[in-house]
């Protein structure tokens, strides 16, 4: 039970409240235009889509450092959904893909509760990345984006030697072998040539690949898809988005130069450096066989697709990068 002198400090707070956040508003107003007046010019807002393995984490520590240097007057990410625990729900709106229907309403829930921020967060991230004006968004070669994935030691395949991948393996019927130390490992390649020539080879391979949640959250995900046959979306959201640049993992040191530049005028120097990439890994020097590939491809017929939106609204530059994705001559080593 409240004591009087609690109720008085209460009632105070709540009277309190409103000036406190009068005063804050100017403030926050004030800060975000130092950051513009030490950097000498308008620093953007930026949003940046984080699509995983493309080279995101390396993108978002860079875009980090702007901010932090006062280049980028705020910064937000969003990347795969997944359960977390926040702090507030306000935190809902980093994560998860655009999903223009998310924005029809707030979906509430308990505070710090464990949830699926995809599913349940209502916060429409749509319009808040959108009205940062400076969209960042990086993308990748679906075939190269499955072999770094299952080649990552953050993935859940663990280039073959995970036990969920080794579990589907022998529910599919695939070859399972052994490495160097005697392990059972599944060949990516010998895998996929397996799961080709399978009686539903799109269904066993999508089951397969399901294992590791990089793989369901690709670039159509990102960009809105509401479910895995849904690419208009993505057709739609390419031409609306206010992309600073898309750029490219297979592109990566002329697209952040062109990124940072002409997308969010950074000075010159600064676009200059050097990335910083997080993720480094062996492959094994085998090449894919061209029905591996074509299983791949069509496996992710849509993000394919999506990529052929953004490339069709200029948002991926016409430079030979898309014909490449596409070239029956194309050769991957995994």
């Amino acid at each position: 039970m409240a004591v009087a002198g609690d109720s008085q400090r209460l009632r105070l707070s709540n009277l309190m409240l409103p000036l406190l956040l009068a005063f804050a508003q100017p403030l926050a107003a004030a800060s975000a235009s130092l950051r513009s007046m030490r950097a000498g010019r308008t620093a953007p807002d930026v949003c940046f889509i984080h699509v995983g393995k493309t080279g995101g984490d390396s993108v978002s520590k860079m875009l980090n450092e702007a901010f932090n240097e006062g280049l980028i007057a705020s910064f937000m990410e969003t990347h795969d959904d997944g359960v977390q625990t926040p702090q507030t729900w306000d935190h809902c709106k980093w994560y998860g893909g655009l999903q223009p229907s998310k924005c029809d309403g707030l979906h509430e829930g308990p505070t710090g509760a464990a949830i699926d921020f995809h599913a349940q967060c209502g916060d429409c991230l749509l319009n808040m990345c959108n009205a940062t004006g400076h969209v960042v968004m990086w993308v990748r070669d679906p075939v190269s984006r499955l072999i770094s994935i299952w080649n990552a030691d953050s993935s859940q395949s663990l280039a073959g030697k995970g036990e969920a991948v080794l579990n589907a393996a022998s529910e599919l019927g695939l070859p399972i072998g052994e490495d160097e130390d005697g392990a059972p490992f599944v060949d990516l390649g010998e895998a996929l040539d397996h799961l080709a020539s399978h009686e539903h080879p799109l269904r066993a391979t999508r089951q397969f690949i399901s294992v590791d949640g990089h793989l369901q959250h690709d670039t159509n995900w990102f960009m809105g898809a509401e479910d895995e046959h849904d690419v208009s979306t993505c057709k739609a959201l390419a031409s609306s988005v206010n992309f600073a640049c898309v750029g490219r993992t297979e592109r990566f040191a002329d697209d952040w130069v062109r990124c940072t530049s002409s997308g969010l005028g950074l000075p010159k120097e600064w676009s200059t450096r050097q990335p910083k990439h997080t993720h480094r890994f062996g492959v094994a020097g085998k090449h894919l066989s061209s029905a591996a590939v074509e299983l791949v491809r069509d496996v992710f017929a849509n993000e394919l697709e999506c990529m052929r939106a953004l490339h069709r609204h200029g948002r991926i530059p016409n430079d030979g990068w898309l014909e490449e994705v596409l070239s029956p001559t194309t050769a991957y080593v995994y």
